[in-house]
């Protein structure tokens, strides 16, 4: 089974970096130090030619910047999902309920 993939919006990326984490300097080389990844993949990333990262990978870059995957994805990603999967409730907003429903959009659990 392929690991899904997910298409992470740089721009909330970049913002998501610009926000205080623990990452030392603010930088795609620093992301990926922290990561555990390329700085190639991630400069690919941050510039939109490789911005396509397996599911996996994108869970650890939002832990590492301290936010939820659903915050660095396009709008235009949740939208889809939530058309896809309308089990929405009135106490549940549509698109936390929709991406929560597909994985993503998990609380992330930090130790301050």
């Amino acid at each position: 089974m392929d690991t899904p993939e997910l298409l992470l919006d740089p721009n909330r990326v970049r913002e998501a970096m610009s926000k205080p984490t623990r990452l030392v300097g603010h930088s795609t080389r620093s992301l990926a130090d922290q990561v555990g990844m390329s700085h190639s993949k991630i400069h690919g990333l941050m510039t939109g030619k490789r911005p396509r990262l397996a599911e996996d990978e994108a869970d650890q870059i939002a832990t590492a910047l301290h936010v939820q995957i659903v915050d660095l994805l396009p709008p235009s990603t949740l939208t889809n999902m939530c058309v896809s999967d309308q089990k929405g409730e009135a106490d549940d907003p549509g698109t936390t309920h929709c991406a929560s429903s597909i994985g993503v959009g998990k609380e992330l659990e930090i130790d301050v």
